[in-house]
This record gives structure tokens, sequence and C-alpha cells, in this order.
């Protein structure tokens, strides 16, 4: 019940990114679609250390409130925003200046590099927006709000596809109207989720004029939040570097991979959404001295993820021609080589994204009970270490293919779920023993 709307908010929240590209492709043309898909890999990198201090948000707070200190949330929820609105202005700054070297290093072909830096330019204005939204969806969860933050995104996700509709549809601004619906819904969600926080009565009630920075509340912060955040930039640096073996086979890949990765990531956030309920009922559960309770949360929340996973992937395989035509028209000249490699990559990679149901909600389980240098270590060595070790040498001394690249990350997602299961029950005898 709690992991339901923390799974809504999340699909509220992709659709901001899967509009963009839906629109773009149907109303302005391939190479737009391409010059969006191709910015999907900057974007995640510079959004990734405000996940990190949500989720470390999530955790002290949850703590926090299983043990009935509230005076310690307020502490955190202050300290928390603070970081929020420093950490989104100087990222957005940072993003600014290092767009094209970011594009470059990615490899994205020359007919779309002036698009791609149009797109993700005015993106980065958003990054003090999705800061502030995410830390305050995350304190919100652990106090066991799960709701709210759905509601914010439904209402910020029906205000972007309107927006595309009329920027890109009827003004005709391309690519920027889209990057232009996205920024201005950010900030819609941002204002809700504060005017949520001020107006909240109890240990969250939060004022922006009290922004504090207590040198213990942040130091616990980003005990909890570097290696977390750090985890995410490394893991999407990885996925820059993925990317950039995709580019070299040409636009039509680029645009088919970037239909895949978002149908991917709708099937990642049921055990996403799945992994932050479990960390939160890890964090309040272990502040409240209830280990019990933990045992029975592992193979629950397992069975849920992969069952949901597994309906999810079968529909998408089952009507995936009907499904890529919301991002391309099938009929018209010039897609038939976008629809193919679409096909073809939903084909080959779907079915083994049964993995997150597995290792997304023991990572959320490991992190609730505050191991989160292990959990980095674990994924970042997956998804940065294997993955890429895996591609220079498959690429360079086996097969420069699109097939070759493709099952780098199936390869990663194996790895991680037989190393996070071995340091999972290495806690629980831990635990067990003390």
């Amino acid at each position: 019940m709690f992991s339901v709307p923390l799974l809504f908010r999340s699909l509220f929240q992709l659709l901001y990114s899967t509009v963009d590209t839906a629109i773009v492709g149907k109303y302005v043309g391939n190479l737009a679609l391409s010059a969006v898909g191709a910015t999907n890999p900057a974007t995640f990198l510079f959004t990734s250390v405000f996940w990190g201090l949500s989720a470390a948000g999530t955790v002290l707070v949850a703590q926090h409130f299983g043990a009935g200190q509230e005076r310690m949330m307020q502490r955190d929820t202050a300290n928390l925003f603070s970081l929020g609105t420093i950490g989104g202005i100087a990222m957005m700054g940072l993003g600014e200046g290092i767009t094209m070297p970011i594009l470059k290093l990615l490899n994205v072909p020359e007919e779309i590099l002036e698009l791609s830096s149009l797109y993700l330019r005015i993106y980065l204005f958003g990054v003090p927006a999705v800061a502030l939204f995410s830390i305050g969806g995350g304190i919100l969860q652990a106090v066991g709000n799960s709701t709210l933050p759905v509601y914010i995104s439904f209402g910020s996700s029906v205000l972007n596809i309107l927006l595309d509709l009329l920027f890109v549809r009827r003004f005709h601004w391309s690519i920027a109207g889209a990057a232009a619906a996205t920024v201005i819904s950010q900030y819609t969600s941002a204002a809700l989720v504060l005017y949520v926080f001020q107006t909240a009565k109890g240990p969250i009630h939060f004022n922006l004029r009290k922004l504090s920075c207590d040198r213990s509340t942040m130091l616990q912060i980003l005990r909890i939040g570097i290696p977390q955040a750090l985890e995410r930039c490394i893991t999407s640096f990885g996925v820059l570097l993925t990317q950039s073996y995709i580019n070299v086979f040409g636009t039509a890949l680029i645009a088919g991979y970037v239909i895949y990765n978002r149908l991917d990531t709708f099937v990642f956030m049921v055990g996403s959404s799945i992994s932050t309920a479990v960390m939160t009922f890890t964090g309040q559960n272990y502040g409240a001295g209830r280990r019990d309770r933990l045992q029975k949360g592992k193979p629950v929340a397992t069975a849920i993820a992969m069952g949901a996973q597994l309906v999810i992937i079968a529909t998408i395989l089952l009507f995936r021609l009907p499904i890529i035509s919301l991002f391309v028209d099938l009929n018209a000249n010039g897609y038939e080589d976008i629809i193919h490699a679409a096909e073809w990559c939903l084909l080959t990679v779907l079915p083994f994204c049964l993995c997150y149901g597995y290792y997304l909600p023991r990572i959320g389980m490991t992190k609730g009970l505050g191991d989160v240098i292990a959990t980095t270590l674990i994924q970042v060595g997956s998804f940065v270490g294997i993955k890429q070790l895996y591609l220079y040498i498959a690429t360079h001394f086996v097969a420069n293919t699109p097939l070759i690249v493709i099952m780098g990350s199936p390869l990663a997602w194996m790895t991680c779920s037989i190393a996070i299961t071995l340091r999972l029950r290495h806690l629980e005898l831990r635990n067990k023993q003390s």
C-alpha cells in the first residue's frame, strides 16, 4: 500500500521525459527525436546528486520518526532544504558550462549536436526545482505520506503534456518548446511541495526563512547522501560511456534505443518504488528496534516487484508496435529503421529487466540499515566497473556490434543481483549475532 503511490509518483515524473520524446518524435522529426534521446544520460547525471540527498533524507527522517525524535526531524528538514537550494543552483551553473564537452564525450553525431545542446541547456534551468521536489518527496515518504507527492506529480505531468502540445505542436518551438515545458512543470512541482511544508503541522513544518546549516546534521546527511549521490553520478557516467558506444551506430539506432529506454524505465520504476518503500520500512523499524519485521518484508517486496514487472514486460512485448507508434508514425517514410531498432532492442533486452525486481528491493533494505557505502561500491562496481570492462574488451577484441554493446546492461544487472544478495546475508547474520 505504501509503495503503490510511490510507483505512480515515479511514473508521473517519468512522463516528463516520455512526453517530450513522443511529441518531438511525432511533430518535429526523427533527428529531433534522436537529439532529445542523446541527452538522457546527461540529464540523469545532473540530477543524480539530489536523488542521493533525497535518499539520505528519507533514511534519517524515517529513523528519527521511528524513534519519536521530532526535534531531530525538524532539524533534518531545514538542513535538507538548505542543501537542496544551494546544490541545485550550483549544479545548474556547472551544467551550463560543460554541456558541449559532455555531448562530445557521448559521440553525439554532428547533425544533432546543436539540437541536443539546445535542449540540455534549457533543461538545466529546472535542476534547482528537481532538487527541492526530490528532497520534499523523500521527507514525506519517510513519515509515511507517499500519496501527496503523487498528486503533485500528476498535476505537473498534466501541465507538462498541455504545455508540450502548446509549445511544440501549436507554436512550433521544436525541442526548445519541449524543454521549456518540462522546466515550467518542474518549478510548479517544487512550488507545490514547498507550500505543503509551509502549511504542515508538526515536526515537518518548514519555513523558507528558517533555512539552516547545522554542522552535525549536515555531516549526518552528507555521510549517507554523498555515497548515494556518488553512486548515481558514477553510474550515470557509466551510462554516458555506454551511450557513446550506441551513438557510433547512427541516428536510427539512437532513436530506437531512446524508445527502448523510455519503456525500460517504466519497468525499472516498479522495482525502484518497491526499493524506496523497503528503505523507509527498514529505516522506521530499525529505528524503533523492530528487527523481527525486517525479514518479513524482503520476500514480499521481491514477489510484488517481480510479479508486477512480469506483467509490464509481457504487455510491452505483446503490444510493442502500437506502443512504438506513440513515438513515431509507423506509416511515414524514413522511420522504418527506427521502428526496427526499437523493436529489436525491446525483444533482446527487456526480458532481462526482471533482474530489477530482485536486486532493487535488497538495495533498499541495505540502505535502510544505513549500509550505504557497501551498496554504493556494489552498484558502481557492477554498472561501471564490470560493464565498462566488458564493453571495452568485447568491442575491441570480439566484435563492435549493437548486440555486443546492448548486452552489457543485463550482465551488470546479474552481477549486482549476486553481489547485493551476498552483502545482505552478511548483514542479516551480523544482526542476529548482535
